[in-house]
């Protein structure tokens, strides 16, 4: 029978019918019980998804394998679980997030929260967010602060396009060697690549990015706080709104 709402088109929980979630939800886990969980715990906590795979290794297409994830959308109401997740996720292994302004499908303030492990195994990062979701912290760690006011800035910006998006793989296990790196994307804002030459280096002026990777979480999370105080030194602060301040990032 054909799905209802697993179809391929990026979907918004809150849009679907009180009485149809539960087919919605178990169409979406596709017989994952800890993705199913996890995206029932979202909805009863009013916390929207957009949204999820459980992971397909033998799929075929331009963006296979298709590895776990899900997109939940940053509002007040997600923030402070969100900043619980990064807390509490900081030391695992293969994981990525994914913060957007605004998606190539049109939906704005997205985090994506996915495995990158290569055995496919998504039971370990739904059963962690699960764990998570429920939990609250007022402001971003203080390790992720950088990242996060990064996305912020964009996210709350007058530029225009406002499309950007920050891309952090955490301690990637390869061989064995551990391997962080971070892409920062300005799709339709080259000028602001060109700014970012005092780095000397990773720069991909051809697709709008700025591109580093290190053996260490810290380096990385550092290298994209640089890119952001750069960003805010030569760029207008008048085109931003900033949540927080510096004091509050340093307590």
């Amino acid at each position: 029978m054909k799905n209802k709402y697993n179809d391929g088109m990026h979907r918004n929980i809150k849009y679907i019918p009180k009485d149809e979630i539960e087919i919605a939800l178990s169409e979406w886990a596709e017989g994952s019980q800890e993705l199913y969980d996890l995206l029932k715990k979202c909805y009863d906590m009013g916390i929207e998804t957009i949204t999820s795979c459980p992971g397909h290794e033998n799929k075929t297409g331009p963006d296979a394998p298709y590895l776990p994830y899900i997109n939940i959308k940053i509002d007040d109401k997600s923030e402070k679980h969100i900043f619980s997740i990064l807390e509490n996720l900081k030391n695992e292994n293969n994981i990525c997030y994914d913060f957007h302004s605004i998606t190539p499908e049109g939906e704005k303030d997205i985090c994506t929260f996915a495995t990158i492990n290569t055995t496919y195994d998504s039971i370990p990062l739904f059963r962690l967010l699960n764990e998570k979701i429920g939990q609250t912290q007022e402001l971003p760690p203080k390790e992720y602060a950088g990242m996060y006011e990064l996305f912020k800035m964009f996210s709350t910006s007058k530029m225009e396009p406002e499309y950007f998006h920050i891309k952090l793989y955490q301690n990637m296990l390869l061989r064995e060697n551990a391997l962080s790196e971070v892409s920062i994307h300005f799709p339709h804002s080259p000028h602001l690549v060109q700014m970012l030459d005092v780095f000397n280096a990773n720069l991909d002026v051809n697709n709008n990015s700025y591109f580093y990777r290190h053996e260490k979480n810290e380096v990385v999370l550092n290298k994209i706080t640089d890119v952001k105080n750069q960003l805010v030194k030569t760029l207008s602060p008048t085109k931003f709104t900033r949540k927080y301040d510096d004091e509050e990032l340093d307590r």
